[in-house]
């Protein structure tokens, strides 16, 4: 039979079920704890229709009031957890300065937050605001302050907390990849190894009388064709360990994931608030140690689950104030149009041709997670570019060699980061040859793309500042940030060419 944290592991399942595994007979040398948990809400406090149109268009899924009536639908012991990234993604998020997520987070009262890399976005001094408006303390053990060596004192390292009768331990960790920042942003900061960190709470957290063993984790499981280091090397390399809540990589774990070595439990709820997780821990009462796990991962259908009347408040409230102005349409699509972050799509080249349009530039980039919403089709909105580009990402232009180029190319298909969409150009690539000799062909418009080349590219500054990971376009001359945000630039496109047209496949190609 299969370990969990070194000892027996009495069940591991994935369930769709509302009714609280603690409402059930248990033996009477057992207690079952709920871990509640949720990551990568990006401001989704609403709910949204599940899909463009007929049946799917009216049904609703998502947002704060069904997760609060979920969560209170149980009455047995419980913790309540946030693995990060709270409220950058949507207008209300945004332009509320986080203030809508804190305010909404306040009226759920969860147990412990921890700190994502998008809660930097609006700057250290804005996050050390919020946090002090927040109820729930904020984790975030591998952060220090690089002179001192000491964490900053807005954030927590742990907590221990006594739930029907167990202590449980709780550390949070924040992914330690600069690439995932904006250098400015996290100045004076040293982010430290987590599978270091991770050890050293542990430790502290079982020399502090903890049985069981919680990771909040914004640091993002691996999968084949994104290599980094993860939860799941957390998970093999920390012993003690018994569930990790992730975030970060916005994929939603459908089955938990069960480290066969040490049987930690991962999971992740995905992103946006549509869904939302209960770990249910069966616990030995006389040790205090977890002897089985149930996950149930919970689809946030508001016609099932309704919603919590303060949070709904909070979320209509916002809505208000900030969406009169967002929902005015500002032109229509003739076709929705999709993301993907491993291949081509069509709002990908959408997105770069509006780039080079509105620049005037030869060639166009734009790093696929940025993109973070479809375009519908139909009538197209203000809140919608909010949502497509929910970063303040400006339009900035520079000159690269061809070499360049293909270092650009070939880092895109390395695995470390999603493909990168492109407008201007065309390549093919072979994923199973060596490093760095990847990418077999490159054309712009109808030459051959040559090594020694000059040509004039634009992408968002993010990429320009190395963000992602990509080093190429920061050694680009002539570079200049212009004073147009990427969603200005994407709505301008969408009134000027309403209806959108979606632009024909035919730029990345796999062999």
């Amino acid at each position: 039979m299969p370990t969990f944290a070194g000892l027996t592991m009495l069940a591991l399942s994935v369930s769709l079920e509302s009714e609280p595994a603690s409402a059930k007979s248990l033996p009477a040398d057992t207690i079952r704890v709920s871990i509640y948990h949720t990551n990568d809400i990006h401001g989704w406090l609403m709910p949204r229709p599940f899909g463009s149109s007929g049946d799917d268009a009216r049904r609703m899924i998502g947002g704060i009031g069904a997760y609060a009536n979920w969560v209170r639908r149980d009455r047995g012991p419980k913790l309540v957890l946030d693995a990060g990234d709270w409220f950058q993604g949507t207008p209300e998020g945004m332009l509320s300065r986080g203030d809508a997520v804190v305010e909404a987070f306040n009226a759920l009262r969860p147990d412990a937050v921890e700190l994502g890399n998008h809660d930097f976005d609006l700057g250290q001094a804005r996050l050390v605001e919020l946090v002090k408006k927040l109820k729930a303390p904020v984790l975030a053990a591998n952060v220090y302050n690089a002179k001192t060596g000491k964490r900053p004192p807005h954030l927590q390292a742990n907590l221990i907390k006594k739930v029907g009768g167990v202590k449980i331990g709780v550390f949070g960790l924040i992914t330690a990849m600069r690439r995932n920042y904006i250098e400015r942003n996290i100045e004076g900061l040293r982010l430290r190894p987590e599978v270091e960190e991770a050890k050293d709470q542990v430790a502290e957290l079982k020399r502090r009388g903890a049985t069981v063993v919680i990771a909040l984790s914004h640091v993002g499981v691996e999968e084949p064709a994104l290599v980094f280091d993860g939860e799941k090397l957390i998970a093999s390399s920390v012993p003690g360990i018994d569930v990790i809540i992730g975030g970060h990589t916005h994929r939603r774990l459908d089955e938990p994931f069960r480290d066969p070595k040490n049987g930690t439990l991962i999971v992740d709820t995905g992103n946006f608030l549509t869904h939302a997780g209960r770990v249910t821990l069966t616990i030995d009462r006389k040790s205090g140690r977890v002897v089985g796990a149930e996950e149930t991962l919970q689809p946030l259908w508001v016609e099932e689950l309704g919603e919590a009347a303060d949070e709904a408040a909070i979320v209509a409230r916002y809505r208000g104030s900030i969406g009169s102005k967002l929902d005015q349409v500002i032109g229509r699509s003739n076709k929705a149009l999709g993301r993907e972050n491993w291949a081509e799509s069509e709002l990908g080249d959408w997105a770069c041709d509006c780039m080079r349009q509105i620049s005037g530039a030869e060639i166009a980039f734009q790093n696929s997670p940025s993109l973070r919403a479809d375009m519908p089709l139909g009538d197209v909105t203000l809140r919608r570019m909010y949502e497509m580009m929910p970063f303040d990402n400006y339009l900035a232009t520079t000159t690269l060699t061809g070499a360049q180029i293909r270092q650009v190319l070939e880092y895109a298909v390395s695995g470390a980061t999603n493909i990168i969409q492109v407008s201007g150009l065309r390549f093919h690539y072979h994923p199973q040859s060596p490093p760095g000799k990847r990418v077999t062909s490159v054309e712009v418009g109808s030459a051959v793309l040559g090594d020694t080349g000059q040509y004039r590219v634009v992408v968002p500054d993010f990429l320009l500042r190395g963000g992602d990971g990509y080093p190429a376009f920061a050694q680009g001359e002539g570079s200049s940030v212009s004073l147009i945000l990427a969603r200005e630039a994407f709505a301008d496109c969408v009134r000027r060419q309403s209806p959108v047209q979606p632009p024909e496949i035919g730029r990345i190609f796999k062999d």
